[in-house]
Protein backbone atom coordinates (compact mmCIF):
# COMPACT_ATOMS: atom_id res chain seq x y z
CA UNK A 1 0.00 0.00 0.00
CA UNK A 2 2.83 2.59 0.29
CA UNK A 3 2.91 4.79 -2.71
CA UNK A 4 -0.83 3.70 -3.47
CA UNK A 5 -2.53 7.42 -4.14
CA UNK A 6 -5.79 5.81 -2.55
CA UNK A 7 -4.64 5.25 0.81
CA UNK A 8 -2.20 8.66 1.42
CA UNK A 9 -2.93 8.19 5.03
CA UNK A 10 -3.78 4.32 6.19
CA UNK A 11 -5.78 3.79 9.21
CA UNK A 12 -3.50 2.20 11.50
CA UNK A 13 -0.62 3.11 9.85
CA UNK A 14 1.77 0.89 7.99
CA UNK A 15 4.36 1.75 10.42
CA UNK A 16 2.00 0.56 13.08
CA UNK A 17 1.06 -2.74 11.42
CA UNK A 18 4.83 -3.47 10.52
CA UNK A 19 5.88 -3.02 14.35
CA UNK A 20 2.97 -5.24 15.25
CA UNK A 21 4.08 -8.21 12.53
CA UNK A 22 7.57 -7.77 13.71
CA UNK A 23 6.77 -7.83 17.55
CA UNK A 24 4.81 -11.46 16.88
CA UNK A 25 7.53 -12.67 14.92
CA UNK A 26 9.53 -11.83 17.80
CA UNK A 27 7.37 -13.20 20.50
CA UNK A 28 7.03 -16.46 18.35
CA UNK A 29 10.70 -17.26 18.12
CA UNK A 30 10.85 -16.70 21.94
CA UNK A 31 7.65 -18.67 22.71
CA UNK A 32 9.54 -21.70 21.16
CA UNK A 33 11.53 -21.71 23.68
CA UNK A 34 9.06 -23.02 26.48
CA UNK A 35 9.67 -20.20 28.95
CA UNK A 36 6.64 -20.25 31.17
CA UNK A 37 4.78 -16.94 30.37
CA UNK A 38 5.91 -16.10 26.54
CA UNK A 39 3.22 -17.98 25.46
CA UNK A 40 1.26 -15.78 26.65
CA UNK A 41 3.23 -12.55 25.61
CA UNK A 42 2.59 -14.12 22.00
CA UNK A 43 -0.73 -14.72 21.80
CA UNK A 44 -1.16 -10.61 23.29
CA UNK A 45 1.10 -9.89 20.48
CA UNK A 46 -1.37 -12.14 17.98
CA UNK A 47 -4.28 -10.73 19.42
CA UNK A 48 -3.15 -6.66 18.67
CA UNK A 49 -1.92 -7.80 14.88
CA UNK A 50 -5.42 -9.32 14.29
CA UNK A 51 -6.80 -6.20 15.68
CA UNK A 52 -4.60 -3.94 13.49
CA UNK A 53 -5.12 -5.76 10.06
CA UNK A 54 -8.75 -6.01 10.83
CA UNK A 55 -9.22 -2.58 11.25
CA UNK A 56 -6.41 -1.64 8.25
CA UNK A 57 -9.22 -3.86 5.79
CA UNK A 58 -12.03 -2.05 7.24
CA UNK A 59 -9.73 1.02 6.07
CA UNK A 60 -9.88 -0.49 2.43
CA UNK A 61 -13.16 -1.59 2.47
CA UNK A 62 -14.27 2.08 2.94
CA UNK A 63 -12.28 3.91 0.41
CA UNK A 64 -13.76 1.03 -2.04
CA UNK A 65 -17.32 1.85 -0.93
CA UNK A 66 -16.88 5.08 -1.24
CA UNK A 67 -15.59 4.65 -5.02
CA UNK A 68 -17.93 1.83 -6.53
CA UNK A 69 -16.51 2.13 -9.87
CA UNK A 70 -12.80 1.68 -9.80
CA UNK A 71 -13.91 -0.76 -5.46
CA UNK A 72 -12.31 -3.82 -7.57
CA UNK A 73 -9.08 -1.99 -8.34
CA UNK A 74 -9.04 -0.25 -5.35
CA UNK A 75 -9.14 -3.43 -2.98
CA UNK A 76 -6.76 -5.58 -5.51
CA UNK A 77 -3.99 -2.27 -5.30
CA UNK A 78 -3.75 -3.01 -1.54
CA UNK A 79 -2.71 -6.56 -1.83
CA UNK A 80 -6.52 -8.21 -1.30
CA UNK A 81 -8.74 -10.39 -2.37
CA UNK A 82 -12.04 -9.60 -3.94
CA UNK A 83 -15.00 -11.49 -2.97
CA UNK A 84 -18.35 -11.79 -4.43
CA UNK A 85 -21.36 -11.20 -2.04
CA UNK A 86 -23.34 -13.36 -3.43
CA UNK A 87 -26.07 -15.79 -2.13
CA UNK A 88 -23.39 -18.33 -0.33
CA UNK A 89 -25.03 -21.19 1.37
CA UNK A 90 -25.51 -21.26 5.23
CA UNK A 91 -22.32 -22.59 7.15
CA UNK A 92 -23.62 -25.54 9.12
CA UNK A 93 -22.00 -24.40 12.16
CA UNK A 94 -21.58 -20.36 13.15
CA UNK A 95 -19.05 -19.46 15.35
CA UNK A 96 -19.13 -15.85 17.01
CA UNK A 97 -17.27 -13.55 19.36
CA UNK A 98 -19.37 -13.93 22.69
CA UNK A 99 -20.46 -10.96 24.96
CA UNK A 100 -17.54 -11.36 27.23
CA UNK A 101 -13.71 -12.20 26.24
CA UNK A 102 -12.46 -15.34 26.16
CA UNK A 103 -16.56 -16.52 25.58
CA UNK A 104 -17.84 -17.48 22.08
CA UNK A 105 -21.36 -18.56 20.48
CA UNK A 106 -22.07 -21.80 18.53
CA UNK A 107 -25.38 -21.74 16.40
CA UNK A 108 -25.88 -24.53 14.41
CA UNK A 109 -28.60 -25.80 11.70
CA UNK A 110 -30.68 -27.37 13.42
CA UNK A 111 -31.76 -31.15 12.10
CA UNK A 112 -35.25 -31.93 14.06
CA UNK A 113 -37.81 -30.62 16.39
CA UNK A 114 -36.82 -33.52 18.55
CA UNK A 115 -32.88 -33.61 19.00
CA UNK A 116 -30.37 -32.86 21.02
CA UNK A 117 -26.27 -32.00 20.47
CA UNK A 118 -23.38 -32.83 21.11
CA UNK A 119 -20.25 -30.28 21.23
CA UNK A 120 -16.32 -30.56 21.45
CA UNK A 121 -13.80 -28.45 20.72
CA UNK A 122 -9.96 -28.21 19.94
CA UNK A 123 -7.13 -26.44 20.59
CA UNK A 124 -4.82 -28.23 18.64
CA UNK A 125 -5.85 -27.77 15.52
CA UNK A 126 -8.12 -31.02 15.32
CA UNK A 127 -5.78 -33.05 16.48
CA UNK A 128 -7.57 -34.12 19.90
CA UNK A 129 -11.42 -32.94 20.51
CA UNK A 130 -12.68 -32.10 24.04
CA UNK A 131 -16.46 -32.92 24.69
CA UNK A 132 -18.36 -30.03 26.01
CA UNK A 133 -22.17 -30.08 27.72
CA UNK A 134 -25.12 -31.55 25.49
CA UNK A 135 -27.79 -28.92 24.60
CA UNK A 136 -31.39 -29.52 23.57
CA UNK A 137 -31.28 -26.97 20.98
CA UNK A 138 -28.81 -26.04 18.70
CA UNK A 139 -26.51 -23.37 20.16
CA UNK A 140 -24.29 -22.78 23.42
CA UNK A 141 -22.23 -20.66 24.37
CA UNK A 142 -18.97 -21.04 25.89
CA UNK A 143 -16.68 -19.62 28.26
CA UNK A 144 -12.97 -19.58 30.32
CA UNK A 145 -11.24 -19.69 26.35
CA UNK A 146 -7.67 -18.36 26.22
CA UNK A 147 -8.33 -14.98 23.91
CA UNK A 148 -5.90 -14.59 21.37
CA UNK A 149 -6.17 -18.67 20.75
CA UNK A 150 -7.35 -19.91 17.89
CA UNK A 151 -10.30 -23.11 18.71
CA UNK A 152 -11.92 -25.19 16.47
CA UNK A 153 -15.55 -26.26 17.57
CA UNK A 154 -17.68 -29.29 16.04
CA UNK A 155 -21.11 -30.75 16.98
CA UNK A 156 -23.25 -33.41 15.95
CA UNK A 157 -26.84 -34.19 16.32
CA UNK A 158 -28.18 -37.04 18.25
CA UNK A 159 -31.98 -37.94 17.31
CA UNK A 160 -34.41 -41.04 17.70
CA UNK A 161 -33.24 -42.41 14.72
CA UNK A 162 -29.94 -42.72 15.83
CA UNK A 163 -26.37 -40.61 16.61
CA UNK A 164 -25.39 -37.88 13.36
CA UNK A 165 -21.58 -37.47 12.04
CA UNK A 166 -19.68 -35.15 13.68
CA UNK A 167 -19.85 -31.88 11.04
CA UNK A 168 -16.85 -29.70 9.66
CA UNK A 169 -15.08 -28.04 12.11
CA UNK A 170 -15.23 -24.10 12.63
CA UNK A 171 -12.46 -22.10 13.42
CA UNK A 172 -12.50 -18.91 15.11
CA UNK A 173 -9.61 -17.04 16.75
CA UNK A 174 -10.83 -15.61 20.25
CA UNK A 175 -11.02 -12.50 21.44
Amino acid sequence: MNGNSWFPAPVPSLVRVRAAIDKLAKAEAAALSMTVGLKQARNEARAVLVVLLTRLKAYVQGVADENPDFAVGIVESAGLSVVARGNKPKAVLGVLPGRVSGSVRLAAKAVAKVASYAWQLSKDAGKTWVDLPKTLQAKTTVSGLTPGMTYGFRFRAIVRRGVGDWCEPAWLLVP
